[in-house]
């Protein structure tokens, strides 16, 4: 288990004594059912924090020492009010896709225009939304294997494995002063 905290929206987990039966067949996850993109039910959660354990694990202490100042808050999709904020300062974007295709978001002021005359803001936060993280997965799942044509499960996690890997260092790049383009010249975009 990780030292640093992780806020996650909570939810009860009914399904958890199900999983123990030899009979329990594993439920898809989002990314194979298309027509489940705007749940996730409590396997979903469970699983893709599971896998951002993982990913933080494997994180070097230095992250680990941020994510200490800076907290990490995993939602399923964006609040209303935060996509009609997004929208109304990055005009173009389109207010009913955004919930889908977020997959974090860094707030604050990054490290490298701070100045000690800022007394009085609000503390850094890094925001992590399982849906959009879920489905961009999926994308780069079915990009990856369309000629294959067969679903593999453990390609599928490795696919959401790395989708939150590469979103959290995004994040994170945020908080160190890097844009967009920066991000996406390191492989983070």
């Amino acid at each position: 288990m990780i030292q640093h905290q992780i806020r996650k929206n909570p939810t009860a987990n009914f399904a958890s004594h199900f999983e123990q039966s030899p009979e329990y067949q594993r439920p898809p996850m989002p990314y194979q059912n298309p027509n489940h993109q705007n749940q996730l039910t409590d396997y979903d959660r469970d699983h893709f924090d599971d896998l951002l354990e993982r990913v933080l694990n494997a994180q070097p202490q230095h992250i680990h020492d941020l994510l200490q100042e800076v907290p990490l808050i995993v939602e399923d999709r964006p609040s209303k009010r935060l996509v009609n904020d997004f929208c109304r300062k990055n005009p173009g974007l389109n207010r009913r896709h955004l919930p889908f295709q977020l997959c974090g978001l860094y707030t604050g002021f990054p490290i490298t225009i701070r100045s000690v005359h800022q007394d009085s803001r609000l503390p850094d936060r890094i925001q992590l939304f399982r849906i959009g993280i879920t489905l961009a997965a999926r994308r780069h799942h079915q990009n990856q294997t369309a000629q294959a044509n067969t679903p593999d499960l453990s390609t599928q996690d490795a696919a959401l494995h790395e989708q939150i890997r590469i979103t959290l260092l995004h994040e994170i790049g945020h908080h160190f002063g890097l844009n967009e383009q920066d991000l996406t010249n390191l492989g983070y975009g």
